[in-house]
């Protein structure tokens, strides 16, 4: 297959650069041309490898998926300004942090196949074109069952490129349980700028079970069988196997960048009151983000 990556931040440079090491075609779907530039990967153990590929400004015609590593809220502004130049054979992939992108680009694109994929592997982009790998995760991409062929054999390019990428599918329970952890880790590591590790200190214990339950309120009315307990043992879980790391939005809040409160906690919140629900705890971090916010 042939690859595009549009957002040449970490987690594009991380599967740009792994694909290919993997001799697979790729290149970058960026504002600005640039022929064979050079992308430079420091892999877990440190060693360092450099990749070059185009950055193009357009979509390539030939290319077979459109991997969309994009913050949530730049994903549909871009497809408003590349929407007339996809042909009808490219495979969309969205991946980012949060929920909210998928109808209204459904809705855009009312022919186009469109896969989800969350991904749990760390990256930090250190410079631009600059990535290194901070932690092995896993990566799972799902999409409608009439698209399971396609998305298996792009979930085994994935794999090819960074181990433990498989199809789900059940892509909603994944994306929804991604969303949950990032509810519970983001917002308290923004606001407090701490590691991802240190909500793991007994005075964030409460706040994360409260979070937990807020959660599951408004997932069991979406069809999720989760309970506060589980989702508490895995948020602490990934809070452990990511302990050095910031999060996404902690960076964001740090740098004075925009981010992604209203595709996590706000569409959590959007959702919770279709049911009427109320999620205090939740509310009040969404807004003490917002306030932290560019």
């Amino acid at each position: 297959m042939k690859w595009q990556i549009l957002g040449a931040g970490a987690i594009g440079c991380l599967f740009a650069s792994h694909l290919a090491k993997q001799k697979h075609r790729v290149s970058l779907l960026t504002k600005i041309k640039q022929l064979n530039q050079a992308v430079q990967l420091t892999e877990l153990t440190g060693h360092q490898l450099q990749f070059k590929m185009d950055a193009l400004t357009e979509i390539q015609h030939d290319a077979d998926v459109l991997l969309v590593c994009l913050k949530a809220f730049q994903v549909l502004p871009a497809f408003n300004v590349l929407h007339r130049q996809i042909p009808s054979s490219l495979n969309i992939v969205l991946m980012h942090n949060g929920m909210g992108t998928l109808a209204p680009l459904q809705q855009l694109l009312p022919k186009q196949r469109i896969f989800c994929a969350t991904t749990t592997h760390g990256a930090l982009l250190t410079a631009k074109f600059n990535v290194r790998h901070t932690g092995v995760g896993n990566t799972i991409l799902g999409g409608q069952r009439q698209d399971k062929a396609v998305g298996q054999a792009i979930a085994c390019e994935l794999d090819q490129a960074l181990s433990n990428s498989s199809w789900s599918d059940n892509i909603q329970e994944k994306l929804w349980l991604k969303l949950a952890i990032n509810c519970a880790i983001n917002p308290l590591t923004a606001i407090h700028q701490i590691k991802n590790g240190e909500l793991l200190q007994p005075q964030f214990r409460p706040m994360l079970t409260q979070i937990c339950q807020e959660f599951c309120q408004v997932a069991s009315l979406q069809g999720l069988a989760l309970t506060p307990e589980t989702l508490l043992e895995q948020v602490q879980q990934v809070a452990q196997a990511t302990a050095a790391n910031f999060s996404s939005m902690n960076r964001d809040i740090y740098h004075g960048r925009p981010n992604e409160n209203e595709a996590i906690l706000g569409y959590l919140l959007q959702c919770a009151q279709q049911h009427h629900i109320n999620l205090p705890l939740c509310q009040q971090l969404y807004q003490q983000v917002q306030r932290l916010s560019v």
